[in-house]
């Protein structure tokens, strides 16, 4: 299993080598009691890209493709919340906003990754030696 460790190193070249918001403003969100109007999830169109009450986990998640519980860090990561508006370029596409999301992370939060492989405990459902027991359901329900 492929898991993202994160560490506060110098920005990696190759990141800043990728697509970049032509613009964007990060913020800390307010308390969900507090705002006026929700200001949660994630809204991508043809110019901009709208995040609100994101905690800096699912920003990384988003950005490198991966699920919460494969990225590692620090416990703040995932309680501390976040608002993200940004401009894409003229000729962008909603492919590439991964990759700008991650070149906005490394800029603005000094974000470096490393991945690594990492043993977890999986189970196996295998049919026994004297065959699967398993009868039809019942669709009347």
């Amino acid at each position: 299993m492929k898991y993202i460790v994160l560490t506060a190193l110098a920005v990696m070249p190759a990141i800043c080598q990728s697509p970049a918001f032509e613009a964007a403003v990060i913020r800390p969100s307010l308390p969900l009691e507090q705002q006026r109007i929700a200001h949660v999830g994630v809204t991508i169109d043809k110019t901009r890209v709208d995040m609100g009450y994101q905690s800096l986990q699912d920003l990384i998640g988003r950005a490198y493709k991966v699920s919460s519980y494969q990225i590692a860090g620090q416990d703040w990561m995932a309680s501390s919340r976040f608002d993200i508006d940004a401009k894409l370029p003229d000729g962008a596409v909603q492919d590439q906003v991964p990759q700008m999301l991650q070149a906005l992370l490394a800029d603005r939060f000094k974000l470096a990754i490393h991945r690594e492989n990492r043993p977890t405990q999986v189970f196996d459902l295998i049919v026994g030696k004297g065959g699967s027991r398993l009868q039809p359901g019942d669709d009347s329900i």
